[in-house]
């Protein structure tokens, strides 16, 4: 008689399942960094934008101008730009 190997039968399950968890935790990380790469970049972006309008303000020796995106106060030398968004930024 030939012996038979035993095979355990949870075996291909429990493989499956681990699989499936790698692949759920892994899917899981690059969704969280996408939105943290994301946050990062709409930053960014807020601050070229309110840069942007410093320096026109500040090139036609405005005290206050009122963009579309929001808008700047000229306050003793310095520049605040309010967004519409409700971010401020004061530049020097």
């Amino acid at each position: 008689m030939l012996c038979k190997k035993k095979s355990k039968p949870g075996y291909l399950l429990v493989s499956s399942v681990f699989f499936l968890e790698l692949i759920a935790v892994i899917l899981l990380g690059q969704t969280i960094f996408y939105f943290i790469n994301n946050q990062i970049i709409q930053r960014k972006a807020q601050y070229y934008q309110a840069r942007s309008m410093a320096q026109i303000a500040e090139k036609l020796n405005k005290d206050e101008m009122i963009f579309n995106l929001g808008i700047t106060k000229k306050n003793s030398g310095n520049i605040t730009v309010t967004l519409k968004n409700g971010r401020q930024f004061t530049f020097e």
